[in-house]
């Protein structure tokens, strides 16, 4: 586990996962498949049940945002509720078939930033 400053009196901790699934969606926005393609490289024996629980962890906490809509263009992060809703939702997580198809897709949230950049502090 590593350690986080969550705030003046917080202190969150990241998992190994945690902290590189983080560092993976900071550079770009991801596709929910192009997040569980992740997990098919990383833990290729988690059940979907498992893969959705740490990304859901990581949005209960403020650490990545859900977001819904094309690719590549800015939208507004969905809040914490529909975020959840979203990630429940197995259809959300299959591949687009269209390159305008709107789609949920996930980047790393400021709170997020800041936690990863104090674990690779550590």
């Amino acid at each position: 586990m590593l350690s986080v400053s969550g705030g003046w009196n917080t202190v969150q901790t990241l998992t190994k996962d945690e902290a590189a699934l983080l560092d993976d969606n900071s550079d770009d926005s991801y596709g929910l498949w192009e997040v569980d393609w992740w997990f098919n490289r990383v833990h290729p024996d988690w059940p979907h049940t498992q893969r959705a629980e740490m990304v859901e962890s990581l949005v209960r906490r403020g650490l990545l945002d859900v977001f819904f809509g094309r690719l590549g263009l800015e939208s507004p992060p969905l809040s914490a509720e529909a975020a959840l809703d979203a990630l429940g939702e197995p259809q959300h997580w299959v591949p687009r078939t269209s390159r305008e198809q709107p789609v949920h897709h996930v980047f790393i949230s400021p709170k997020g930033e800041r936690a990863l950049k104090a674990a690779h502090a550590d």
